[in-house]
């Protein structure tokens, strides 16, 4: 449950960078090339990684629900939950409203 936990902890990180990135790249006045950055691969991982999150968070986070329902400790800090909970909300609209 702690490998899970820094797992989607680093997945939600990707996730909010690659919407970083989305949106400095929409809103700057010149188009930023990712070639012209020098980090092509690197932000490819990114954006792989960070918006696969929302199905790995979403397991992370019922996974705890269940734990908590039948009484079992969750094995992750609990800012670690929560942070999943909020960006969960923000993933979901994210792709659900603003695509």
């Amino acid at each position: 449950m702690r490998f899970l936990s820094k797992i989607v902890f680093i997945c939600n990180c990707c996730f909010l960078i690659a919407v970083g990135f989305r949106y400095l790249s929409l809103n700057s006045a010149k188009p930023i090339s990712k070639e012209a950055l020098g980090f092509n691969s690197l932000l490819s991982t990114i954006v792989i990684v960070g918006y696969g999150a929302i199905l790995l968070n979403f397991i992370y986070l019922m996974i705890c629900l269940f734990r908590k329902l039948k009484n079992k400790s969750i094995e992750s800090p609990n800012w670690v939950v929560f942070s999943g909970i909020v960006i969960l909300i923000l993933q979901l609209y994210y792709f659900l409203c603003c695509r």
